[in-house]
């Protein structure tokens, strides 16, 4: 259901199976496969509810076929200029209706669920793998997860989640222990009503077998969907400079945590041979990056 996170004809909520709104459908048990309740404003039937032995992709088709008969919303925000930190928080807390579909996902719905699925994973696994994150990559994990608030493309839930994380990494001084963080994330997760579902899976991302493709396939589908939306959020604002809100950030991120070390340290090289410091505009952070994506599926 995150193909429809940012289409302003539909409001896209996760609930779950103990919630109010879940019993009074008719879900009482504890646990069972994810369901889905199509409804329109003001009337208390749902349009459609799912079977249980119903696939993602049917329910996708049956949202499709209902949003076919609604005219698309496209809402254009002109740029503004921003204060350094209020009107950032401002800015990442508006709620759905205020916020312009940065980038349309309707042809993307299969990557988007492989973002969703990349992001629980190096939330989960990637970072904590370090026992103490600390200096260096302490430092690089607050770039990161910012950038990442910024530009990550997702439901609200998500945007809040890395937009929480983001706050509390702020006060993190000195070290921080792997257990620390995922107790953290954990946290927000139940908070916010589990926007990364350990249910997803990769589907353009997903290998042969397991171990193929998966997380690395994963990461490069995000950081390129960032570029992407820095570029819709960003191409009018002569203060975005892509080396240092994004490149950099990703970069500093594989460095410090990504599992393939030899791709991590083939990824290095190749920025260090770059003058990634002459990269400023969106368009060309997009450039800039995919090139090096394909250099590394050289190596």
């Amino acid at each position: 259901m995150i193909a429809f996170a940012n289409d302003k004809r539909i409001y896209v909520a996760q609930i779950q199976r103990n919630n109010p709104i879940a019993m009074q459908f008719g879900i009482t048990a504890p646990l069972g496969k994810s369901r889905l309740f199509l409804l329109k404003k003001g009337q208390p039937i749902p349009l459609y509810i799912s079977m249980k032995h119903d696939t993602w992709l049917q329910m996708q088709n049956k949202i499709n076929e209902h949003l076919a008969q609604i005219p698309m919303i496209d809402i254009p925000v002109p740029y503004q200029s921003q204060q350094p930190y209020q009107n950032e928080v401002l800015r990442d807390m508006k709620t759905q209706d205020e916020m312009k579909p940065l980038v349309t996902w309707n042809q993307f719905e299969v990557q988007m669920m492989d973002i969703i699925t990349a992001l629980r994973y190096m939330l989960m696994a990637e970072i904590p793998r370090k026992f103490v994150i600390k200096d260096e990559k302490l430092t690089a994990l607050k770039l990161w997860v910012h950038a990442m608030k910024k530009y990550m493309p997702g439901t609200i839930p998500i945007r809040k989640l890395l937009y929480r994380l983001d706050h509390w990494l702020k006060n993190v001084s000195t070290e921080l222990i792997a257990e620390q963080w995922t107790n953290r994330v954990r946290l927000i997760q139940d908070q916010l009503g589990q926007p990364l579902p350990s249910t997803s899976n990769y589907m353009a991302c997903r290998g042969s077998k397991p171990h193929f493709r998966g997380f690395s396939c994963g990461i490069w589908t995000i950081i390129h969907a960032m570029s992407v939306q820095a570029y819709n959020i960003e191409k009018n604002n002569p203060n975005f400079n892509a080396n240092n809100d994004l490149i950099e950030p990703f970069h500093q991120f594989i460095w410090h945590f990504f599992g393939c070390t030899e791709c991590a340290t083939h990824f290095h090289e190749g920025i260090l041979r770059r003058n990634m410091s002459a990269v400023v505009t969106p368009g060309r952070s997009i450039l800039k990056i995919d090139k090096s994506r394909k250099k590394i599926g050289e190596f």
